[in-house]
């Protein structure tokens, strides 16, 4: 089999053997072939679990299992429901402070924004 390399790649094969990674051009693109196939499996993988929760959430809305949420009330919501807490000022109990809490909520629900801006605009592929 002949196979037709750009010389990037050709440049590329040849560093690799250079450095002792590979042994020869095969070697690379054999490895190269595994890997291919890898990724491959993975995507496959990751297009069935995607498909099963699409599948999964169709099912929710069509039996309306579904409830419209905004990630900033949503943090609104938690902060004023921490900011009501019943201790006294330097009062410790389970917590060490309802501070310790309200950070904890306030990541959470900073990830749960950042997540939902994140998915509305996904990334360009290079």
């Amino acid at each position: 089999m002949t196979i037709k390399l750009t010389k990037a790649s050709a440049r590329y094969i040849r560093k690799k053997i250079a450095t002792g990674e590979f042994a020869s051009p095969s070697a690379v693109v054999n490895y190269a072939l595994k890997v291919l196939e890898r990724l491959e499996r993975d995507e496959a993988r990751e297009q069935k679990i995607q498909r099963r929760l699409i599948d999964e959430g169709l099912r929710d809305t069509k039996a309306g299992r579904i409830v419209d949420w905004n990630p900033r009330e949503l943090k609104r919501s938690l902060k004023k429901l921490l900011s009501g807490s019943p201790r006294k000022r330097g009062e410790r109990g389970r917590f060490r402070s309802a501070g310790w809490a309200r950070s904890l909520v306030t990541n959470s629900a900073s990830h749960i924004t950042s997540s939902h801006n994140a998915a509305s605009h996904p990334p360009a592929h290079a």
